[in-house]
């Protein structure tokens, strides 16, 4: 019993230590702690609540403002806030610490410079309450500005970082580019200048059509860049009370103007709003006019600003022959009429696999045909041309086309078909239903003109590197056995498993499964080719085959003989064609030897 009132005792004097421990050193000192902290703070307001600062510099007054989530000059003009300038602005000012306090000593002593021209920040917050604080000069170590917090006659010491945030201009305040308005907001462009009259509208996000002078498919890339060339260009002076003479500057007759039909990002703001940039005079060489509609304002930008938009027709037009996704083609046809040869591939849905259908039926090397896709998809057009056009450049007739491609794409009910031509040593494509006949850049046609031979199947095993568990490789050193736990893969060997780096195992598979014949022979002309052959096993889950090969060099060292299991051909492959499979397989068997 007594031993129970001892422990209620000690029980309730740990419960009273505890409650004054809180209350008292958690509680009230904390409290105290979070006073002294405020008390040395220059403007005690955080960054989030403030919603408007006032700026004085001597004469020089600037008054800014936030609405909503942006920031916008009032005072002495009226303009969007520069995002970077008001970042660092409160990322500095608001809750900034002073160093120290400096004792008995008068703040309007002169090397303070508390008195002439120092600069004066006033920030408000949320409701409407005022923090101001005045900055002077240096002090001798250059570290840190002499400073005065509302209406407090103590002279602090306080570190600003970047130091040119008290001797700032209406200039460093102010948004810097002729245009906020994002490309995906915009509707559609008029662009008039000296020989074009241009009119572009978006479709849906990044898909653009030219209405006008021509009607066709815009350069999504090209039209974007125009957009971000005509709104983006930094402004090196404004001028807000210009003398009013549209002669003065251009706008009489202006160099170029730029119309953006555009919508709001919010819900009512469904009504479409229309700005215009209107170019105009050289200032001087290196400088010229430019001006927004509506606003007195006249921008003063570098002649560099001409660059992105002095475009012709050509530029907005979209260069692409072809309009598909590679991964949509079912069907491809290449018709070559010279060498009477017709390629027919179909792609098995299903499995994702390609067969060839003509000129035999055989199974398609589903990579080489894609592969091949991928490139009549890079078509390039150097210059549109009319029928016309065409016609008198092949002496005021249509040839016969040179080559022919037909693609089915699962998205279209029709086939699309290419035909190409040979003319006047260009190379021409034209579009079943297109009225344009095009001049490709020569480089992008070599590599459609594809053989039987580079599409069938030669690859001499089929396995996805992502279902081998083990490899196994026979050579004249020995059995090497590498086996995968998890994502990492080992040397066995009789002492222990020995970690080996993955990329070295995956490289040798990569290159494996890379590999294509370019003979299939009956027989081996030397009946002792494969005596010291090397042979490869893969296996996949429960110890399951996935291929088995077994390679040696030819007699003149040219090329490697391969076996395949279940196949009765040999297969050769030149030196060149077996170059970075013999160092993937070198660079596993032998990690230290240097390649």
């Amino acid at each position: 019993m007594r031993s129970f009132r001892r422990s209620l005792i000690g029980i309730i004097i740990l419960a009273l230590i505890g409650g004054y421990y809180y209350f008292y050193e958690v509680k009230y000192r904390g409290q105290k702690a979070k006073k002294k902290e405020l008390s040395e703070t220059i403007f005690p307001v955080k960054s989030i609540n403030v919603t408007k600062i006032v700026y004085q510099k001597g004469k020089m007054k600037i008054t800014v403002v936030k609405k909503g989530n942006d920031w916008f000059l009032a005072s002495p003009v009226q303009a969007r806030a520069d995002k970077k300038a008001m970042k660092s602005f409160l990322n500095t000012f608001p809750e900034l610490k002073e160093f120290r306090k400096i004792a008995d000593v008068k703040w309007d002593t002169p090397e303070f410079g508390l008195t002439k021209n120092p600069t004066r920040i006033t920030l408000y917050d949320k409701k409407g309450h005022a923090y101001t604080a005045i900055f002077g000069n240096k002090n001798p170590t250059n570290s840190y500005y002499y400073t005065l917090r509302g209406k407090s006659k103590v002279v602090r010491l306080a570190w600003i970082y970047p130091a040119n945030l008290l001797n700032k201009t209406v200039y460093d305040f102010r948004f810097k580019k002729i245009l906020a308005l994002p490309a995906d907001q915009i509707d559609k462009i008029h662009f008039v200048k000296k020989d074009l009259d241009l009119v572009v509208q978006q479709q849906k996000r990044h898909t653009w059509q030219i209405l006008s002078p021509i009607k066709a498919k815009g350069d999504r890339y090209s039209i974007e860049a125009f957009i971000s060339s005509a709104t983006d260009q930094k402004v090196i002076r404004f001028l807000d009370n210009p003398p009013q003479k549209p002669s003065m500057f251009g706008w009489d007759h202006p160099r170029m103007k730029i119309v953006f039909n555009w919508h709001g990002t919010l819900k009512k703001q469904k009504k479409e709003k229309t700005t215009v940039i209107l170019v105009g005079k050289n200032r001087d060489d290196t400088h010229l006019y430019v001006k927004v509609v509506g606003s007195p304002t006249v921008m003063i930008v570098s002649t560099g600003y001409l660059k992105g938009l002095d475009k012709e027709l050509f530029d907005f037009r979209d260069k692409n022959v072809w309009d598909y996704d590679v991964d949509d083609v079912t069907e491809v046809t290449y018709k070559n009429p010279k060498n009477h040869l017709v390629i027919v591939a179909k792609k098995n849905t299903t499995k994702g696999t390609w067969e060839l259908l003509k000129p035999q039926k055989t199974r398609a090397d589903t990579r080489a045909v894609e592969n091949w896709i991928w490139d009549l998809s890079g078509f390039r057009i150097k210059k549109f041309l009319t029928k016309n056009e065409f016609t008198s450049l092949a002496n005021g007739t249509i040839p016969a086309a040179a080559h022919l491609f037909e693609l089915r794409v699962k998205t279209a009910k029709a086939p699309m078909t290419l035909k190409l031509y040979h003319v006047s040593d260009k190379w021409i494509v034209h579009l079943d239903d297109s009225k344009w006949y095009d001049i490709v850049d020569p480089k992008d046609v070599p590599k459609t003109f594809v053989t039987v031979f580079q599409l069938k199947y030669r690859r001499l095993l089929d396995f996805e590197d992502t279902d081998v568990q083990q490899v196994e490789i026979k050579n004249s050193t020995g059995d090497h056995l590498y086996k995968k736990k998890k994502i990492h893969w080992y040397l066995m060997e009789k002492t222990g498993k020995k970690k080996v780096a993955n990329i070295d195992v995956l490289n040798f598979l990569w290159e494996l499964s890379d590999l294509k014949y370019q003979k299939a022979l009956d027989k081996l002309p030397n009946k002792d080719a494969f005596a010291r052959a090397v042979s490869v096993t893969l296996y996949g889950k429960d110890e399951k085959s996935l291929g088995h090969l077994s390679f040696a060099p030819t007699a003149d060292n040219k090329g490697i003989y391969f076996r395949v299991k279940g196949r009765k051909k040999i297969f050769f492959i030149d030196r060149q064609g077996t170059k970075k499979f013999e160092a993937a397989y070198h660079k596993l068997v032998n990690p230290k030897k240097k390649e």
